[in-house]
């Protein structure tokens, strides 16, 4: 959606009053999803990689993009060698994807791809560091044409910089007062393969039969092992069946 002129300071004030009065981070999920096109955002992605610090975060993914973008993302492994997660994470700036979208090989595939999904390859990317060395990056992306696109971004950096700040916050607060605990939020794929897990299907069989890639149901099984910070495959289950996110009854 265009921004028709809507001046981005407003994401400083109406939009980020918001999000102090969020009261769970479903309450920012679901503000997220609801659309920001007004503002010239099209897709919201937060990611915090599993950190690697001893007592670090177990890594959170919270995004506007379709699920079908997302399956096709995990399987294609692109979250090992997206420029915007590699970039990301060595800058401490904003960083405008049009300087990462033209590179060739798997950048430019990835690039193409999505925007086959409806995903939009212009947008930033903002690095946010945490004292323990942690990084959250926070994409947006917008559908505004490429020259205006440059100028939106140019004129009102601080602006989304602001919303970044906001957004981080909210969601830092939110875990903090859940005091770290809060009930994992598996995504409908990640609750599928446990599901089928449950039953005794194996990674090929859940494969078969949810037509992906075993590759695929793999690292579904491996995000929905950190998320309920499990041991095993059986140990999620387990987890995910006495918290109600998947059933023991087959019918």
């Amino acid at each position: 959606m265009k921004c028709n002129n809507v001046s981005a300071s407003r994401i400083s004030c109406a939009i980020s009053e918001k999000f102090s009065r969020f009261s769970s981070l479903k309450e920012v999920s679901d503000f997220l999803a609801s659309g920001l096109g007004d503002y010239g955002i099209s897709d919201v992605t937060y990611y915090t990689p599993k950190s690697k610090v001893k007592g670090g975060g177990a890594g959170r993914l919270i995004t506007t993009y379709s699920q079908d973008w997302q399956d096709h993302y995990f399987e294609m492994s692109y979250q090992d060698k997206d420029p915007v997660i590699e970039m990301g994470q060595q800058s401490f700036c904003p960083i405008d994807w049009s300087i990462l979208k033209d590179r060739c090989g798997d950048t430019k595939k990835m690039f193409g791809e999505a925007r086959e999904f409806g995903v939009s390859d212009r947008g930033v990317v903002i690095p946010m560091r945490g004292h323990l060395g942690e990084i959250t990056l926070i994409s947006m992306t917008s559908d505004l044409g490429g020259s205006e696109w440059v100028k939106y971004l140019s004129a009102h950096k601080s602006e989304f910089v602001n919303f970044a700040f906001c957004l981080h916050g909210s969601i830092l607060s939110l875990s903090a007062n859940t005091g770290g605990k809060e009930e994992p939020r598996l995504t409908v794929r990640e609750k599928q393969v446990l599901q089928w897990a449950a039953f005794g299907k194996t990674s090929w069989e859940t494969a078969m039969i949810l037509e992906l890639s075993e590759r695929t149901i793999e690292t579904y099984i491996g995000k929905a092992v950190a998320k309920l910070e499990a041991s095993t495959k059986a140990h999620a289950v387990c987890k995910a069946l006495s918290l109600g996110l998947i059933s023991a009854d087959l019918s």
